[in-house]
């Protein structure tokens, strides 16, 4: 949950401007109460206020979102004076017969406004509107309204991550796309979710979500499981389309579903076994592959009057690895890759992740693919310029394509090249002025004695014209492909992406913002785009870092002092230890006072008016001047 304090200065457009000119000595004018959000019993009762004014006020009480309703909720007095002086303000809520409800008291000025939330639970407990699904499309995108819809599970696309459609026989097609169905409201995704809940396509399923869109595209998003009825349709389902084992053998859970039938598993070969081979409900098969040479099989689910379902079984004479098992394998042992996205391109190969983990596989040119296909790669594994690789490439087989690729927050390592390693394909940043000569393309990395470290790009493809930026300063994004030439002079990357840079611009490790210089940007309602550099000192720690998260959630300022001011505060929320990894038992902690420098991606969160990094987008780049 976020912090439970509340502090809101909006300043309009205008006087933003105005206070950009001032020195920064100055002030910032401001509206600000001692608390954000106030929980008041359906009962009802007094809600007491300490309100901060330079500005005289009116007080004024709104919905939280269009469900909601505000009879009964007053303030007192309604208005006041500027002063430097705490004042008191008594919100009067009545007993709430009703549904639940939230309302938005505010407190505006003659140039800014403050306000917070109260909620009180009401005798008809949580108001939900049920809508068809025409209805529910038709609505604006609206993240604060959850509504109530019934339907018909038309396709389910993503058994991981609980992916599907739904129609009331409303809308045209296959109806609203839903992103993830979740156990209840706000819980964490549990994977195959609709499998352990049996719910297939042809089942009704009532759900609440909000309307969301991704790309213009309507959808319905944050949905959570309310109920659903068994369709008295017969059908049966397979939760796996290919498994790839080894040759030494095993044994994996295939799940099988089914409704009304009494389902049957074979084989086409006698090296796959079930157990069960029958059933007549849904269950998770154990499939024992038997040990030998490469084969493939392919397991059949078949039910009387219905479709068969399939899946392939690829037995290989090669470990089958993910990418993760293929940087701890021995260096010059043959093996396979389970199916991993390509996620970069190198006119002599390409970068695979799995997720969690990428690596290079070097083919010399020899293979085409594309970003966002997902392959299956045999060949050695080898260790080049320090850092896991996959060479000697047998062959690549591409098993589907255009599948979304999403990069992890990039570690900036300009600043510490010098001593920067690593053994992996990190995702790295560096900056400063490319030097093309021939086939090689340089980096005077900012900073750096070029004499002693440069950076370089490794084989770049001719989407990123990288040549062109000859002679330009540019930021480079991509993946670490080890250090060359002796000594390690060279920093190489394999890049995903390259931009004009301005050295020294605000937001830059050599110009990072300031707490009181970023957060009245952000409240400003100006996005900053990409990932940037705050410098502060920690004034206050929600919470700290351990090993359930791994991140923390802290609060900076410029001289380590609580402001109780959305203009002077900036919120590290959630983000990540040094290195930009999971904080690890023996790692240091932060403390009130520390020196902190944060880089990653930063956002407003206009519900609590606070300045702060995106979740989980951040790092902790140096503590106490130290980096990892």
């Amino acid at each position: 949950m976020k912090l439970n304090k509340l502090f809101i200065a909006i300043v309009i457009p205008a006087l933003a401007l105005l206070a950009a000119c001032r020195p920064e000595s100055d002030v910032l004018p401001r509206i600000s109460t001692d608390k954000g959000i106030f929980e008041v019993a359906e009962a009802g009762g007094d809600v007491v206020v300490k309100l901060l004014s330079d500005e005289d006020w009116t007080a004024a009480v709104s919905p939280a979102t269009t469900l909601d309703e505000v009879d009964g909720i007053s303030v007192t007095p309604a208005s006041g004076k500027a002063s430097p002086e705490e004042q008191t303000v008594t919100i009067k809520v009545a007993n709430n017969a009703g549904y639940n409800r939230a309302a938005l008291v505010s407190f505006i000025g003659s140039k800014l406004s403050g306000a917070v939330t109260v909620n009180q639970k009401g005798a008809m407990g949580e108001r939900v509107l049920k809508l068809t699904v025409q209805e529910f499309l038709d609505k604006e995108p609206d993240a604060t309204v959850f509504y109530e819809l019934t339907g018909t599970v038309t396709k389910i696309t993503d058994e991981f991550y609980n992916d599907f459609w739904l129609n009331d026989g409303t809308a045209e097609g296959d109806g609203i796309y839903t992103y993830g169905l979740f156990e209840s409201k706000g819980a964490s995704r549990i994977n195959y979710y609709m499998q352990q809940m049996d719910i297939r396509e042809g089942d009704e399923l009532t759900m609440r979500a909000v309307r969301s869109a991704y790309n213009g595209q309507p959808q319905a998003g944050s949905a959570y499981y309310v109920s659903h009825k068994k369709s008295a349709k017969p059908s049966i389902a397979i939760g796996l389309e290919k498994y790839e084992a080894g040759a030494t053998g095993e044994t994996f859970e295939l799940p099988v579903n089914s409704n009304a039938v009494t389902w049957t598993l074979s084989s086409d070969v006698d090296w796959l076994s079930f157990e069960p081979a029958t059933g007549n409900a849904s269950a998770t098969v154990k499939v024992t592959v038997a040990a030998g040479p490469d084969a493939e099989g392919t397991i059949t689910l078949s039910a009387s009057g219905l479709e068969s379902k399939t899946c392939k079984v690829i037995r290989s004479e090669l470990p089958v690895l993910t990418i993760s098992e293929v940087l701890n394998a021995e260096k010059g042992s043959l093996l396979a890759t389970k199916s991993s996205l390509v996620v970069a391109r190198t006119t002599k190969g390409f970068v695979l992740s799995d997720g969690t983990k990428a690596v290079y596989v070097y083919d010399n040119g020899a293979n085409t693919v594309a970003i966002g296909d997902m392959v299956t790669v045999k060949g050695a594994k080898t260790v080049y310029n320090g850092v896991h690789e996959v060479e000697k490439v047998k062959s690549v087989t591409i098993e589907s394509n255009g599948n979304n690729v999403t990069y992890p927050n990039p570690k900036y390592v300009s600043d510490y090249a010098v001593d920067y390693t690593s053994e992996e394909a990190e995702y790295i940043t560096i900056a400063g002025k490319l030097v093309v000569s021939g086939n090689f393309l340089n980096i005077e990395l900012e900073g750096v004695d070029s004499g002693v470290k440069q950076g370089s790009i490794v084989y770049p493809v001719d989407e990123l014209n990288a040549k062109g930026f000859d002679g330009k300063d540019i930021i480079v994004t991509g993946y670490f492909n080890g250090l060359s030439s002796t000594g390690g002079k060279y920093l190489n990357v394999i890049a995903t992406s390259i931009k004009v840079y301005t050295p020294g611009a605000k937001g830059t490790y050599s110009n990072p913002y300031k707490p009181s210089e970023i957060a009245p940007i952000l409240i400003g309602g100006t996005t900053i785009e990409g990932n940037v550099f705050v410098a502060g000192k920690v004034s206050k720690i929600a919470s700290q870092f351990g090993t359930k998260y791994g991140n923390s959630q802290f609060w900076i300022s410029d001289d380590g002092a609580f402001k109780n001011d959305p203009a002077q505060d900036f919120e590290a929320y959630n983000v990540w230890y040094l290195g930009n990894k999971y904080w690890a038992e023996g790692d240091k902690t932060v403390a009130e006072g520390d020196e902190v420098l944060i880089y990653g991606e930063v956002t407003y969160f206009a519900k609590n008016n606070v300045a702060e990094t995106n979740g989980k987008k951040a790092y902790l780049h140096s503590l106490n001047g130290k980096t990892e």
